[in-house]
């Protein structure tokens, strides 16, 4: 029985193979460093307050959304909302505009607003205002 010789072949030149683990130990290193300078840093946490809202059916002629604050983790912090439909400040029906203060600091406290006539679709958006300043948008939608 013959033994044949056994070749051994490279599968990977060592030039290469010196540029791939150059490569690899540059790309380990920028990430480290985003990590370390606080590249990451400038990203806000999304706030959480439930905010819903409904059509009135018993204030016709005009359309009447009802707003409801139900509350969330971040509740407590939310000092202030901005309410506007189709681009105007929100517009109580009733004799006094209850404040949107009251509405921001008072769990399942609601809110009426005065849209314009009934079948027409209104963009509605609360903005909400926290403690340290920021703003976001806390309900975005249709009526």
């Amino acid at each position: 029985m013959e033994m044949k010789k056994m070749t051994r072949d490279n599968a990977v030149s060592p030039v290469i193979g010196s540029i791939l683990l150059v490569a690899i130990t540059v790309i380990i290193a920028a990430v480290i460093a985003a990590f370390v300078f606080g590249m990451t840093g400038d990203i806000q946490q999304t706030r959480v307050v439930a905010i819903t809202s409904d059509i009135s059916q018993n204030d016709a002629p005009a359309k009447v959304v009802v707003i409801t604050n139900h509350g969330g983790k971040d509740a407590s912090s939310l000092v202030n909302v901005e309410i506007q439909i189709e681009g105007t400040d929100c517009v109580d029906p009733g004799t006094s505009n209850p404040s949107t203060t009251d509405f921001a600091q008072n769990v399942g406290f609601s809110m009426r607003c005065e849209g314009t006539s009934p079948g027409e679709r209104e963009h509605l958006v609360i903005t909400g205002i926290f403690i340290d300043g920021t703003r976001q948008v806390l309900l975005d939608t249709y009526q």
